[in-house]
């Protein structure tokens, strides 16, 4: 059968390269002779044998021009649902809106339109559900889940909300997963859950602001607070390892990440030595990373999500409703971004009282991931 895969492919961002890894390998051991398209922006290979879909140079032209080429996008949109049998939307936060119009998500729903007018399977999996705001966004999202074949979620709130969003007859297409990380195939070949000790202090940071909230205004206070909290760090005689998920595009943390670096090490070089930037372009890094790792203090959903198989407990920086939901998941402490930023929480003081992660809770999320592929019963 031929597949096309929608998510947020082909940016470099680690967590989502994975996913899409994830996805790959599992369908491939389901039917060896699938041919796999995947929506990609391009700036970084795609598995080996999957063909590239590149709308996003439309939407990237659409971004500039401030409209939608409905008519362009539509006949690009029906010429590819055209050559395969099933559309699958998965993995990540792609249900989202930051209070403004998503574009993307606009075309998706173009995307599941053409695709049933077609009679294309439809599959929603490993998916979150943010915060939706904009007037325009559940009225997509709820088309796109009352129009799948079958959706499966990786959060409980996530959960909730597609529930409001389906009719009570499509209810029983909606199952409740986790994240496609925890699969089995993904944890195992981690192979290093429950190796915590003393000493090592991750870092996730995002350029968040600049980017995402187009508040530039914050990108200086974020990271004041940061090199307050390295500080703390390295005085109680630990070291702080930064670790970045994606460079060079979208949220750049890399060049955040590296911003914040030089400014600590400029007003403290003689600490050189207790401080380094690691950017994690695969599995290797991230076992080094996050082998024997006391704690990770995180704003990346996915260096929490590893953080939990590695066994290493965290404290989320509360910026998205999916940190929010992995702490609570967990246990763990969790900071608004907003306390954070005016300095109402020390952080550093959640290090030493944070709780053990239970290895039982992420040996059921890795139950629980294998409801992702339950569609693959309906396909041939």
């Amino acid at each position: 059968m031929r597949y096309l895969l929608w998510g947020y492919y082909g940016f470099g961002n680690l967590g989502d390269e994975l996913m899409l890894h994830a996805l790959v390998e599992r369908l491939r051991r389901h039917d060896p002779k699938a041919e796999i398209w995947s929506r990609t922006f391009g700036l970084c290979p795609l598995p080996e044998g999957v063909l590239a879909f590149g709308i996003d140079r439309m939407l990237a032209e659409a971004g500039r021009r401030h409209y939608l080429n409905v008519p362009s996008i539509l006949h690009e949109l029906d010429a590819m649902v055209s050559k395969v049998d099933a559309l699958i939307i998965g993995g990540g936060t792609l249900f989202l809106d930051k209070g403004r119009h998503n574009k993307t998500l606009a075309v998706l729903a173009l995307a599941v339109m053409l695709a049933r007018l077609r009679r294309k399977k439809v599959f929603v999996t490993g998916v979150g559900i943010d915060r939706l705001t904009h007037p325009l966004s559940r009225r997509y999202v709820g088309y796109i889940l009352r129009n799948s074949d079958f959706t499966c979620v990786r959060d409980r709130y996530s959960y909730d909300l597609a529930k409001q969003m389906m009719k009570m007859k499509d209810q029983d297409r909606l199952v409740l997963g986790a994240d496609l990380l925890y699969s089995q195939d993904f944890v195992s070949s981690l192979g290093i859950s429950g190796k915590r000790k003393k000493g090592k202090i991750l870092l996730s940071i995002i350029d968040y602001f600049i980017n995402l909230e187009r508040d530039p205004a914050k990108r200086e206070p974020l990271k004041r607070r940061f090199l307050a909290l390295i500080k703390d760090i390295i005085a109680s005689g630990r070291e702080v390892v930064m670790v970045s998920f994606q460079k060079g595009v979208g949220e750049r943390d890399f060049e955040y990440i590296r911003e914040i670096y030089d400014s600590y090490v400029a007003a403290n070089p003689a600490e050189r030595g207790k401080i380094s930037v690691v950017h994690l372009a695969g599995m290797e890094d991230i076992r080094l990373a996050f082998g024997g790792a006391e704690a990770v203090i995180g704003m990346r959903y996915h260096a929490l999500v590893l953080a939990a198989i590695a066994g290493v407990p965290f404290i989320g920086i509360n910026h998205e409703k999916k940190i929010e939901e992995i702490c609570g998941e967990f246990g763990m402490p969790s900071v608004a971004i907003a306390d954070f930023l005016a300095g109402k929480v020390n952080v550093f003081s959640l290090i030493e009282a944070i709780p053990d992660i239970d290895l039982a809770k992420v040996a059921g999320n890795t139950r629980s991931a294998d409801n992702n592929f339950g569609f693959l019963g309906m396909v041939g």
